[in-house]
């Protein structure tokens, strides 16, 4: 069985499935992979190690198509996609299509590809958790949206990201066998880490806060560096505040600001820039809390591997998929609404207890493949 895998972004999780996905083929000796991906692959393969596959082909987008691809509003992005994918699969010939991000194709994806082409991806945000702040117009928008990718002939499986229940959901909803539960992959950390406090200073009887990843407004970054500035004297007092990895552009003057003034009564550290997985698990290592109060909480977030990985409660949102999952399988604590006041009470009122959770189990990367690999045969 050939399968094309079109991607034309390569950085973050994409690298990483496309990663699993290749190194998991091993166990599929009837299966072979054709990966059509942007040039900057060569460079962001070697964050990982690839085992050599005869069975898998690459083949690279010309930066004339990844421009076409990014010309334009969402709309014409998705029209381009499935024109370039199309294009592909009249050059390649494949017996089934996999996504790494199926809505990116859409609406336009049944149309253009050929009905006779099996084609599966997966999904991630998903309108029922924005329910209640959808407008009536974009409500109805989002179900026939749904309606029309189900109905579709040449979508033959969907898989949902790290949601069991909104996948039985689904399939309720639009009568349909089509939308298929998918971990959200973690890779066993095979490094055990080091704790840092000695290095830095930091006391036993100190709590340490830490917030890492890409550093953004959506995560809730500036609101933890306003929350640091409201707490008191004596709740500051034996807290420590670490943040660890990229800060983005659109808030790095707001970021440096907040940080500066946080830091005149209260220590703090930054480690700026890309982390290494050992630099994350020597942090991991090191805090009591990992403070994740993500704005955008309808996706699943590999923060929460490592909390469960380390048993370290998380302090993030109740609502959507993410406070869903953090009550479920126990990993923290969380806030009804990301504000800096809501951060500061709970910052306040945290108390060093060893929890364990077995959402770790759920999220292997065998399972991953497994799910992938195991439905593309039994629907050819």
């Amino acid at each position: 069985m050939q399968i094309l895998l079109l991607e034309t972004t390569i950085y973050g999780h994409y690298l990483e499935y496309i990663h699993h996905l290749h190194e998991g083929l091993g166990r599929y000796p009837e299966c072979e992979m054709h990966l059509v991906l942007p040039p900057a692959f060569k460079e962001e393969r070697e964050k990982y190690d690839w085992m050599d596959n005869a069975r898998v082909t690459i083949s690279y987008l010309s930066g004339e198509e990844l421009k076409r691809v990014d010309a334009g509003g969402l709309l014409a992005n998705s029209w381009h996609r499935a024109k370039l994918l199309r294009k592909y699969i009249q050059m390649l010939k494949p017996d089934a299509v996999f996504l790494i991000s199926i809505m990116s194709y859409m609406p336009f994806l049944p149309l253009i590809v050929p009905a006779k082409v099996r084609v599966y991806g997966i999904l991630y945000k998903l309108y029922m958790y924005r329910w209640k702040n959808l407008s009536l117009f974009r409500k109805a928008f989002e179900v026939i949206h749904y309606y029309y990718m189900t109905r579709a002939k040449s979508i033959n499986g969907i898989f949902v990201l790290n949601d069991k229940s909104a996948a039985c959901f689904l399939n309720r909803k639009y009568s349909s066998n089509k939308y298929t539960y998918l971990p959200d992959p973690f890779n066993k950390i095979a490094y055990e880490g080091k704790s840092l406090r000695s290095e830095l200073g930091i006391g036993e009887s100190d709590t340490v806060f830490l917030h890492f990843g890409a550093m953004t407004d959506r995560k809730g970054t500036l609101e933890i560096l306003d929350a640091i500035s409201l707490l008191s004297d004596d709740e500051k007092y034996n807290k420590v505040f670490i943040f660890a990895g990229v800060v983005s552009d659109s808030i790095k003057s707001q970021f440096y600001h907040k940080f500066k003034r946080a830091e005149t009564d209260c220590r703090l550290f930054l480690f700026e820039g890309f982390c290494t997985n050992e630099k994350l698990v020597d942090l991991c290592v090191t805090t009591d809390f990992i403070l994740c109060p993500y704005k955008l909480t309808d996706l699943s977030s590999g923060v929460l591997g490592y909390a469960a990985t380390f048993n370290k409660q998380v302090i993030g949102p109740a609502g959507g998929l993410i406070g869903k999952l953090i009550r479920k399988y126990r990993l923290g604590i969380t806030i009804n609404e990301v504000t800096p006041a809501n951060i500061a009470a709970a910052i306040s009122k945290v108390k060093k207890s060893f929890t364990e959770s077995n959402y770790v189990e759920h999220i292997r990367v065998d399972a991953f493949v497994d799910t992938i690999f195991g439905k593309l045969p039994s629907i050819l």
